[in-house]
């Protein structure tokens, strides 16, 4: 269940860590902290178990923060992990990787699917609008579509631009440290 820290790690490191799993598993011995969402207005339909938030839509998850307009989240009948989130107008997401590198996604419009088809579990979030950007400490990528697959942790964009912050060159004689955008 990795799912989470590429969540929206999404956001490309995403990329997202962003509500893929919503939730990265249990620490050994560590319940997981709540999430809290925070906005002017929800509905909730309890026949299609669908939430949607309205208006200056807060995330305060223990692996990401999301900020954005309106967030519709379909839940299973059978309760657990969302099968979509959609997240819309002035998307913004904040994660940190496990080594507290931040990294901050934005966008119009931010999916989130989560399926298991057999045995395999399908997470990706993609991100359109704006355009997408991902930003690192290694570097920026913006582009017409950025698509995240959190399982695989695999990124691709479309119209891409990538601005790196560190010089890929390396020195002569040394060695260079790998890039690591995300």
């Amino acid at each position: 269940m990795k799912t989470k820290f590429l969540l929206w790690s999404v956001c490309l490191a995403v990329a997202a860590s962003a509500t893929a799993q919503l939730l990265l598993p249990e620490k050994k011995g560590l319940p997981r902290k709540p999430t809290q969402i925070d906005s002017d207005r929800a509905e909730f339909d309890l026949t299609t178990r669908r939430a949607i938030y309205f208006g200056r839509v807060r995330v305060d998850d223990p692996e990401l923060k999301l900020q954005c307009e309106q967030l519709t989240v379909d839940l299973p009948a059978s309760g657990g992990q969302p099968t979509n989130i959609v997240a819309e107008v002035n998307v913004v997401i904040d994660f940190a990787d496990s080594q507290g590198q931040t990294t901050r996604a934005t966008g119009d419009r931010a999916v989130y699917h989560y399926a298991i088809v057999g045995a395999v579990t399908n997470a990706t979030v993609t991100l359109t609008g704006g355009p997408p950007k991902v930003e690192g400490a290694q570097g920026t990528l913006t582009g017409k579509e950025i698509a995240i697959d959190i399982a695989t942790r695999k990124v691709s964009a479309t119209g891409q631009t990538m601005i790196f912050k560190q010089n890929l060159g390396g020195t002569m004689g040394t060695n260079a440290p790998g890039v690591k955008l995300f």
